[in-house]
């Protein structure tokens, strides 16, 4: 009876070791997902704001140009 106890704890003691690596994994791959996120949100952010900046002296001369033809 001892002998089958002690193998059954070792048995439970295993599977929580390999439970804690998984969630360990899990855990990692979350993070790194939110870091990611982060960063792409950031990424579109920062492009909008470029064409915020970088758009309308572009569009201004177009606009005149076309303006011109049209007159």
């Amino acid at each position: 009876m001892d002998e089958d106890l002690r193998r059954v704890l070792a048995d439970q003691a295993a599977a929580i070791a390999e439970i804690r690596e998984n969630t360990r994994l899990i855990y990692r791959y979350v993070y790194w997902q939110r870091i990611l996120s982060w960063i792409k949100w950031l990424l579109l952010l920062l492009s909008l704001l470029a064409g915020v900046i970088y758009l309308p002296p572009l569009l201004k001369d177009y606009f005149s140009l076309y303006n011109s033809i049209l007159r």
